[in-house]
């Protein structure tokens, strides 16, 4: 809104009319959080003339990005702002407008999140001492896989529901908690495994040396398991 009592007109000598008013405006800007938390956001505000063309009026910024003052005491926790002017011509019909465009650019900052990164990542590993313990510790073994599993699950809700509210898509963060609990999902599909085959071979009339397969399935796991989860660290922090 206008605010008129904040507003003078002042015409000169040479012709020049100055014409200064403050406004008070509330802007809304749609937001892209599918690279959250490593996501850049632009807020484009456009002012132009609603009714003169370019040849009636032409809007262009005095001091260039000096003509924008950010105030100082502006505080947004986790992010910082930039801003860009331009000066653009809209085409509506046939005629063309002079407008002035500001881009309010947020630059989000990320260190609060990489413990997050950082503590998911070490769930997986703890999950993985369980491909160290003997096939007979289920006790053990189930804590391990359980215990990682349920914090990344609390994790992943809480990250959906303090910062990614109402969001449809799944953000990047998301997708690397997500990838995490699969990774422990699929450790405890294996010590499955192994506690059935070493089931199987305690009651069954098996050769000895079956006695080894459950013990080679963790051995095989504990190759497997780091590669694949390494070959995704590197995608994933190349790709943002």
């Amino acid at each position: 809104r206008v605010d008129t009592k904040s507003s003078f007109l002042q015409l000169s000598h040479t012709g020049a009319v100055l014409w200064s008013s403050r406004l008070r405006m509330t802007i809304s800007c749609s937001l892209d959080l599918k690279r959250f938390p490593f996501d850049q956001q632009t807020c484009p505000v456009s002012m132009e003339s609603f009714s003169m063309a370019d040849k009636d009026i032409l809007f262009i910024w005095h001091k260039g990005e000096q003509s924008v003052v950010l105030s100082p005491n502006l505080n947004m926790a986790g992010s910082m702002v930039e801003m860009r002017t331009k000066e653009v011509e809209v085409e509506m019909g046939a005629k063309m407008y002079s407008s002035l465009v500001l881009e309010l650019i947020f630059l989000r900052s990320t260190g609060s999140f990489n413990l997050v990164f950082l503590f998911s990542s070490l769930m997986v590993l703890i999950s993985w001492i369980g491909f160290c313990l003997k096939p007979n510790l289920t006790t053990e073994k189930i804590l391990l896989f359980l215990t990682p599993q349920v914090v990344l699950i609390s994790i992943i809700f809480w990250i959906r529901s303090r910062f990614l509210l109402g969001v449809s898509y799944v953000s990047s963060i998301e997708f690397y908690l997500i990838f995490c609990a699969i990774m422990i999902f699929f450790s405890s599909v294996e010590f499955v495994a192994v506690y059935i085959l070493n089931s199987h071979m305690c009651t069954g009339n098996t050769v000895t040396t079956a006695k080894f397969r459950p013990v080679i399935l963790d051995h095989i796991s504990k190759i497997v398991f780091p590669v694949v989860f390494l070959i995704f660290q590197i995608w994933f922090w190349v790709s943002q």
